[in-house]
């Protein structure tokens, strides 16, 4: 099962897995989230039923639930996660066998570390690849 961190969603029919406060910092994309699958939104409370959260599934019991339900969910075989906190936690979980990272020309001051809080462990890495994409976009894969 191919299940990726990664902060880019494919245009494969996958499914996502989003921590709530990209969740909210999106709008919820106004119920129209990127990407062609189903979305499981990693959560304490669910927020009240609308418009907007009718798109999206929320999990309240976990990273193992969110991408079991996830795995069942995907037509395409592919999980992706988004958001730091989640990828995080499923780093931590050992539920993350590949991770495709874009590297952009801006820095930002706030904002959760993608690889901050993984525990004392190693956590080794193999690059595959590295492309050049527009706006001085680089793919690390």
């Amino acid at each position: 099962m191919p299940l990726r961190g990664k902060q880019e969603v494919d245009a494969v029919e996958g499914a996502t897995v989003v921590g709530r406060r990209t969740y909210d910092v999106a709008g919820g994309w106004g119920g129209k989230p990127p990407g062609h699958g189903p979305y499981f939104v990693m959560t304490h409370h669910s927020p009240p039923e609308d418009e907007i959260s009718s798109a999206f599934t929320f999990v309240t019991d976990g990273i193992e639930s969110a991408v079991r339900q996830a795995v069942a969910a995907s037509k395409s075989g592919h999980v992706d996660l988004m958001g730091a906190n989640v990828i995080q936690q499923g780093l931590r979980a050992g539920l993350v066998d590949e991770i495709v990272i874009q590297v952009i020309p801006v820095l930002l001051g706030e904002g959760i570390r993608l690889f901050d809080r993984l525990g004392p462990q190693h956590i080794t890495l193999d690059r595959t690849r590295v492309e050049a994409g527009p706006a001085g976009v680089t793919h690390l894969f």
